[in-house]
């Protein structure tokens, strides 16, 4: 009786570990398909926080702004580009 019992603990175990196993394969490859494991796009995505920082600082959206508002589209795509 007590082998019996040993079994059924054990087979549990085991398809416990098989489940654990395969949850965090499939997270691992969710997340890195995703782009929070993927060390490149962290890299750009540091790089564009920067240049969005340095734009805010530079009050380059104000200028764009303005440029919006009156309605001045060709200035404020160059002003954009450049």
């Amino acid at each position: 009786m007590i082998q019996s019992l040993f079994k059924k603990i054990t087979l549990y175990y085991q398809f416990a570990l098989l489940t654990l196993i395969v949850m965090t394969i499939a997270s691992v490859g969710y997340f890195w398909k995703m782009g929070f494991i993927d060390g490149s796009k962290a890299k750009n995505l540091h790089e564009s926080s920067f240049i969005l920082e340095s734009y805010s600082k530079n009050n380059k959206f104000a200028e764009l702004k303005t440029l919006v508002i009156q309605e001045d589209s060709k200035a404020a795509l160059k002003k954009l580009k450049s």
